[in-house]
C-alpha cells in the first residue's frame, strides 16, 4: 500500500511462494481511477498493492514482471511435482500440516515433502522399487506417519498393505484407536495389526522391522532414512558467506527443471548448486527475459549434477535438463596467478562449438572438459571509463505541476527537495550530466 511497493520489492517474495508450490497467482488489487492526469491516484487502503496505471512503473515495468510471472506459472504448472516425502497428515480435526521444519519429524533441506490425508493414502500402490505412487504418476521414497499413539483400523489397514508391498514407513507404534466406533474391538484390531507392523522396534536397539516386502522405522530421524535411500535433490554452497537460494523440482515424461531463487533482495551471490539429475545437460531458462543458455561448466558424478550459477539481487532462473550431457562440458576450471581453491568459474555459456564468457574474476583461464581436452581463455581487467559525479540536470514532464528544470549537485530523493513541485512529483524524470 502507500504506493511503496514496486515489482522488485515484491519479487523475493514471490519467488518464495513459487518455491513453496503456489503456481497461480491473484493480483490484489487494481483501484478504479476514474481522474485523467492525476498521479499516482487512488488508494485501497492499506490493503494489498497499488497495481494501477498511475503507478510510475505501468509503462516501464508493469509488463515485464507480468511476463515474468508468466511464464513462471507456465512452467510451474507444467508437469508434476517431485517429493521425496508423503507425509500423512491424519484423520484428526482440525488439521494442519505444517511448514518442513514444523514437521513432528522435520523434512530435511533438499528433500520435499507433499501431505495426503486417507483418501489418498488408500488410492497408493507400490512400485518394484518401493516407491508409493498414484495414479496420476506422483511418487515418494518414504511415508511419514503422524506422531500419535492412535490410528484408526482403516488407516493402519492402509499402511500395513502399502509396507508389505514394499514401501518404507516411520513413526511410532500406534496402541488404540481414536474413535469409539465399534469398541473394544477396534482398539485390538490396532494393537494386533501394530504388533506385526513394529515387531520388536522399541525405537532403542530395535529401529526397524521387517513386513512383507517392505520396513517399519521408528527411533530413526526422517533425514537418517531419507540420506540411506537417495543424495539430497537439491543443495547449494555459496561462496564468500552465508545466502539462501530456494528451489522447487517439477518434471514431465523426459525434462527436469528447477526453480531456484536469490532469497537475498540486497545482494547477489555465487553459489554451485547441486541437482540430483544425470546424464542430462543442463540450460538456464531467463523467466525475466525469455533467455535460454547453455552453461559450459557443469560436473556429473554419483547422480548428481553440479552446475555453477550467479544471482543478481532477488535473482532467479530455471535449471532444466533435457538433453544428453555433452563430452565438451567444462568439469574443472582454474585461475592463474592466484589459488583458486574453492573459486566459482566464470559464467561461461554454450554457442554453437564456441565458449561465451560473460563475466568472472581477471585472469587468465584453464579449463578441462568431461571428454580430456584442454581449453583456455583470458579475462582482462577493467577499467573505469568516465565518472559521473554530477551536476545533474533533471527535466520533467509537462503538465505534471513540476518545474520544467531543476540542477542537484548531488543526488538525492525528490522528496527531500525543498520545491514542492519536484517533492509532490509521481512520474518519469530524465537525469543528464
Amino acid at each position: 500500500g502507500q504506493f511503496r511497493d514496486d515489482p522488485f520489492a515484491l519479487k523475493a517474495l514471490g519467488d518464495h511462494a513459487f518455491a513453496t508450490g503456489i503456481n497461480r497467482f491473484i493480483i490484489h488489487r487494481y483501484a478504479m481511477q476514474p481522474w485523467i492526469g492525476v498521479e499516482p491516484g487512488m488508494l485501497f487502503g492499506a490493503y494489498g498493492i497499488n497495481f494501477d496505471r498511475t503507478q510510475t512503473w505501468w509503462e516501464n515495468g508493469a509488463k515485464a514482471w507480468c511476463e515474468y510471472l508468466g511464464r513462471c506459472q507456465a512452467l510451474l504448472q507444467a508437469g508434476q511435482f517431485v517429493a521425496d516425502v508423503a507425509v500423512f497428515i491424519g484423520e484428526g480435526a482440525p488439521n494442519y500440516l505444517g511448514h518442513r521444519e514444523e514437521i513432528w519429524d522435520p523434512v530435511p533441506a533438499g528433500y520435499d515433502y507433499d501431505g495426503v490425508n486417507l483418501e489418498i493414502l488408500e488410492r497408493f500402490q507400490v512400485a518394484a522399487n518401493g516407491d508409493l505412487v498414484l495414479p496420476h504418476g506422483m511418487r515418494y521414497r518414504v511415508l511419514l506417519l503422524p506422531n500419535r499413539p492412535h490410528i484408526t483400523p482403516g488407516a493402519l489397514e492402509a499402511v500395513a498393505r502399502l509396507v508389505a508391498a514394499g514401501a518404507t514407513a516411520i513413526g511410532p507404534r500406534p496402541v488404540r484407536s481414536p474413535s469409539l466406533s465399534k469398541q473394544p474391538a477396534s482398539d485390538a484390531a490396532v494393537r494386533k495389526l501394530a504388533g506385526g507392523l513394529w515387531g520388536a522396534i522399541d525405537s532403542r536397539a530395535a529401529t526397524e522391522n521387517r513386513y512383507g516386502k517392505g520396513l517399519m522405522i521408528a527411533g530413526r530421524s526422517l533425514a537418517d532414512v531419507l540420506e540411506k535411500l537417495a543424495p539430497p535433490d537439491f543443495g547449494y554452497s555459496i561462496s564468500g558467506g552465508d545466502g539462501t537460494i530456494r528451489y522447487i523440482h517439477r518434471r514431465t515424461d523426459d525434462t527436469d527443471f528447477y526453480f531456484v531463487a536469490n532469497a537475498d533482495s540486497a545482494r547477489s551471490v555465487d553459489a554451485v548448486a547441486r541437482f540430483r539429475v544425470a546424464g542430462k545437460a543442463p540450460e538456464l531458462w531467463d523467466a525475466a527475459t525469455g533467455a535460454m543458455t547453455r552453461p559450459a561448466v557443469y560436473r556429473q558424478a554419483g547422480g548428481i549434477t553440479e552446475v555453477p550459477l550467479h544471482f543478481d539481487p532477488a535473482g532467479s532462473t530455471f535449471v532444466v535438463f533435457r538433453r544428453p550431457a555433452e563430452a565438451t562440458a567444462l568439469i574443472a576450471v582454474n585461475r592463474s596467478g592466484g589459488d583458486s581453491t574453492g573459486e566459482i568459474p566464470p559464467e561461461i555459456g554454450r554457442t554453437g562449438d564456441g565458449l561465451l564468457v560473460m563475466g568472472g574474476v581477471p585472469g587468465r583461464y584453464t579449463a578441462l572438459t568431461a571428454g580430456g581436452k584442454s581449453v583456455s581463455w583470458t579475462i582482462p581487467a577493467s577499467r573505469t571509463v568516465a565518472r559521473l559525479d554530477g551536476p545533474w540536470t533533471i527535466a520533467f514532464p509537462p503538465g505534471k505541476q513540476a518545474p520544467e528544470r531543476v540542477v542537484f549537485s548531488k543526488l538525492i530523493s525528490w522528496t527531500d527537495s525543498p520545491d514542492d513541485g519536484v517533492k509532490n512529483f509521481s512520474g518519469t524524470a530524465s537525469y543528464r550530466i
